[in-house]
């Protein structure tokens, strides 16, 4: 993947974490807070493994397993 696209995966994963913050502040937009967290750090993980090479992999995953 390309080092451009995955600078903008990873300022994507940090707006949706800042939307993540603001939408748990009141309890009627909980839920969406967490859909925003929750897509931010896929969108982070996706990013994150597509920058590792291949060896690296196996820690990410049992980082993930635990």
């Amino acid at each position: 993947m390309q080092q451009s696209l995955i600078t903008i995966a990873y300022i994507a994963a940090s707006a949706l974490f800042i939307l993540s913050l603001g939408g748990l502040s009141q309890q009627e937009t909980a839920r969406r807070g967490n859909v925003y967290g929750i897509v931010g750090m896929t969108i982070a993980l996706v990013a994150t493994a597509a920058a590792m090479n291949v060896g690296g992999l196996p820690v990410l995953a049992a980082a993930l397993s635990s």
